[in-house]
């Protein structure tokens, strides 16, 4: 189960230990065999989970490639809604072609090396520059979860844009106070961010004054870390359901969104600890406080502006500096989930923020 997706279900109560029996030698034998076995299976699975050929399992394995010969795959070539070419390129239903990026050096012993899924309109043409957008997920999910959540596929044919997604180490981010495991093992996500940023920048087909930054949940808290120090790297950032727990503030002012349900049970709107926080040690603040201090950090207005429509409301904070904006958009209802139409269609909304639609 993943609690930062879904709404976490109250934990098994613990069943009475009988009392006036003794354990043989053996439990302690089988406990310790279990517990080597167990950090056995991590290692592996840390290194499984890093491996550019198993980074998105669910759509398939990703074919490492370079940025000025790009061989383009993983959506499952075994599925009736994606087409395989016969130079490797796999186009899924939408049109949009998926490959990866470089693969990134890992920072840890454990981490042989790093990568990302790239999502990317059919057809470029030579000279063409695209905007792109690096897309994190959330906690215990994968990159192919948040793209098809979102419906980025369509947005990027629709809009020509290129999507960027990667992946944190055993599917988490280091986001300064969240997410176990990369929090608890100290993973330097910034770095790693900051690498592909920059591999992105570099490719032909990308606008490097047009790199954008979006995460869900875990995703939206780690993008928050990553202004406190690449923020004049990047031309605008948003986050839905992820609200900054680094307890630090953007290097520069840059467009700010962030998208959030009044509902979400995981990363309360009000602030404070959720069963999800509990088991992960996360006091998260109030999502208007958390915002507010984002937008006086970019030097904006300090009376925001507000609109309502229906459940959703719209709190604006203008003037911000280098003439950029932070916005929030609360939901009414709306629980620990990316919002879609008709509810609100929040990638349409990133999309329209950075001035892409």
């Amino acid at each position: 189960m993943n609690p930062f997706s879904v709404e976490p279900s109250a934990p098994k109560r613990r069943p009475a230990q009988r009392r006036g029996r003794s354990r043989s030698p053996l439990f302690g034998v089988v406990i310790a065999a279990l517990v080597v076995l167990a950090a056995i299976v991590t290692v592996g699975v840390v290194a499984a989970s890093n491996d550019p050929d198993r980074a998105d399992v669910p759509i398939g394995p990703a074919i490492v490639t370079s940025t000025t010969n790009p061989v383009v795959s993983p959506v499952d070539p075994s599925t009736p809604t994606s087409e395989r070419l016969g130079d490797g390129t796999t186009i899924d239903k939408s049109g949009a072609a998926f490959t990866s990026c470089v693969p990134i050096p890992g920072n840890s012993i454990l981490i042989r090396e790093r990568s990302c899924t790239v999502v990317s309109p059919p057809a470029v043409k030579p000279g063409e520059r695209l905007p792109a957008i690096i897309l994190l997920h959330g906690l215990n999910n994968q990159p192919s979860m948040v793209i098809a959540n979102g419906g980025w596929p369509e947005q990027v044919v629709k809009h020509r844009v290129l999507v960027a997604a990667p992946l944190g180490i055993l599917s988490s981010w280091n986001a300064g106070g969240c997410c176990a495991p990369a929090s608890a093992t100290q993973i330097d996500d910034v770095t790693f961010l900051r690498q592909i940023v920059r591999q992105i920048k570099a490719r032909p087909d990308v606008d490097p004054t047009r790199v954008f930054m979006v995460g869900e949940s875990n995703g939206g808290m780690m993008m928050y870390r990553y202004l406190c120090e690449g923020a004049g790297e990047l031309a605008g950032a948003a986050s839905v359901e992820g609200t900054p727990v680094a307890g630090c503030s953007p290097s520069q002012s840059i467009p700010v969104l962030h998208v959030h349900g009044t509902g979400d049970m995981t990363v309360p709107y009000q602030g404070g600890r959720s069963l999800a926080s509990f088991i992960l040690g996360v006091t998260f603040p109030p999502v208007e406080t958390a915002v507010q201090g984002v937008a006086t950090a970019n030097r904006c207005n300090p009376v925001p502006e507000t609109a309502s429509d229906g459940d959703i409301r719209t709190t604006t904070w203008p003037g911000c500096g280098n003439g950029s904006t932070v916005k929030l958009v609360t939901v009414s209802g709306l629980g620990h989930i990316w919002p879609a139409a008709p509810v609100f269609p929040a990638t349409e909304a990133v999309m329209t923020f950075f001035g892409l639609s």
